[in-house]
Parts: C-alpha cells; sequence; structure tokens
C-alpha cells in the first residue's frame, strides 16, 4: 500500500473521534490498516492501528477485544508502546499508538546474520523485563516473535501487540479465526490456541537461538510435534563462537511442557549471562 494513500474508507482529512486527523498510510499490521495521523489535543504524530471487523466476529467480539486493549492500555512498561487511546468508529476498533522509529528485528535477522551472545543479551534483557513484569499482572503476549520486536534508535526494544492475537482468538466464533503470523516461534501447548507465561519465555528462547546462530532450533519449527521431540539442531555447531555451555542452558527453555523450563524469563537470561 502507497504511502501516500490514506485509510481506504476514512475518507480526505477525516477526523477520527473528534481529535484524530487521518494522515498517509502506515501499511499494514497482522490485525488490519494502519495510518499516521495528527493528534488534534496534543499536536503529536501518533499510529491508528484498525482491526479488520471479520477477526472479531462481531460486536460481542469487538467489546472482548477492547476489553483486552483497555486493560493493556493501563499497563505500563518502557518496553511496550503507549496506547494513548481505543474507540470504535463505523463498527471497527481503532488503537491510537505512540509513533516509534526503528527497526524490527525480522528485518536484521533475515538476512542470517548472527549477534554476538552479549550483545543479544543487553536487547533480550528489556524484553525479558517486559515479559516478567506483564507476566506478574496477568498479561501473557502469546505471539511473540522478531516482527512485532522494534530496536528503537538509541538501542532499546519495544514489544508490539501484547496478546492481541489470543484476545482475537477468543473473540472470532470458532475460537480459531486468527492465523498467527509467528507459529514458528510458538510453545508446544499453543498448538491449540492456549498460552501461558512460559509459553513467551519459550518463544524469547526461539529468537535468542535465531539471533546468535542465524538459524530456527529445529528443522521444522512449524510442526508441532517436531518441537514435542525436541529435536534441536547444535547451536555449537552453528555457531562455534558460542560458549560449549549455551545448548545446554537453551535446552531447558526448549522443554515441551511449560513446568520443565525456568520460572521467569529474567532466571533464562541469568542463566545465559552466567556464559559470558
Amino acid at each position: 500500500m502507497p504511502g501516500s494513500e490514506e485509510v481506504r474508507g476514512t475518507g480526505p482529512k477525516r477526523v477520527l473521534n473528534g481529535r484524530y486527523r487521518i494522515g498517509p498510510s502506515a501499511g499494514r499490521w497482522p490485525y488490519g490498516e494502519a495510518a499516521l495521523a495528527a493528534d488534534e489535543w496534543t499536536y503529536k504524530t501518533v499510529v491508528l492501528k484498525i482491526v479488520s471487523p471479520e477477526l472479531h466476529g462481531g460486536p460481542g467480539g469487538l467489546a472482548g477485544v477492547r476489553a483486552w486493549v483497555e486493560k493493556l492500555r493501563a499497563f505500563k512498561h518502557a518496553s511496550l508502546p503507549v496506547i494513548e487511546d481505543v474507540f470504535e468508529d463505523d463498527g471497527k476498533l481503532i488503537l491510537v499508538q505512540e509513533r516509534l522509529e526503528g527497526e524490527r528485528l525480522s528485518a536484521f535477522l533475515g538476512t542470517g546474520s548472527q549477534i554476538q551472545l552479549p550483545s543479544a543479551l543487553v536487547f533480550l534483557c528489556q524484553v525479558a523485563a517486559g515479559l516478567d513484569h506483564a507476566h506478574a499482572a496477568g498479561l501473557v503476549h502469546g505471539n511473540l516473535h522478531p516482527g512485532n520486536l522494534l530496536i528503537t534508535g538509541t538501542g532499546s526494544a519495544k514489544l508490539f501487540d501484547f496478546g492481541l492475537g489470543l484476545a482475537l482468538r477468543k473473540a472470532s466464533p470458532s475460537g480459531g479465526g486468527v492465523i498467527p503470523e509467528g507459529t514458528a516461534y510458538m510453545a508446544p501447548e499453543q498448538e491449540h490456541g492456549e498460552a501461558v507465561p512460559a509459553s513467551d519465555l519459550y518463544s524469547m528462547a526461539m529468537i535468542l537461538f535465531q539471533m546468535t546462530t542465524g538459524r530456527l532450533p529445529f528443522e521444522d519449527p512449524g510442526d508441532w510435534a517436531v518441537k514435542r521431540r525436541l529435536r534441536l539442531r547444535s547451536a555449537g555447531h552453528l555457531a562455534p563462537q558460542l560458549p560449549v555451555e549455551f545448548d545446554g542452558v537453551v535446552a531447558r527453555a526448549f522443554h515441551p511442557e511449560p513446568a520443565g523450563r525456568y520460572g521467569a524469563c529474567s532466571e533464562f537470561i541469568t542463566a545465559l549471562e552466567r556464559l559470558t
């Protein structure tokens, strides 16, 4: 979608919710269209993220998804982008998010490059802190992958779309109307749409493995049975510069059962930091 276009159906220079003047398209996000907008109350540029109506299964589902977003909006942490507002317009749910500049982790990992373990841990330490803080508040991301992790210009980590995929799955009539973008990074227990804090830890370990080796740890990461059998590639073979203990430390994070993994994301990071 060209950057000069406005979101379809909004009309030229339309003002939404009495304050957001629609600007150029910001392309698409996993759950619909997005646009830049001028907030006429604060004079800031924000991002409007429009949830496609077919994903939330009608008014009842929309209310459930909105309740999740309101809960997330009240949750504050440095690793999560600020949700400025949430409202409905013509049957569409619209999230208003702060505008952030940076590069998605997926853009870097798509080159197959390897990141040194200490540098990877600087980034993932921030991710772990955000996840643990959210888990303590009863929030689970459930779809963590490189595409929704942003590295800002100052090197800060930002986690996008926290728990939204889970909320949309629950809202759809079949309970499975949303196909998760990051299936390859999900834990085995998520095959049927359920997620627990240890599921996020598993996804973070998948991301770490890819950051440090340039590859994912399984030959077919989209095959749930392969993950349950725990047939891991050798990180040391892919990246000989890694400590010899690395494989053993990450193997625990990939345990097929949530109870067999580390008790918290920060505990996993601490185990890795002992190797550096």
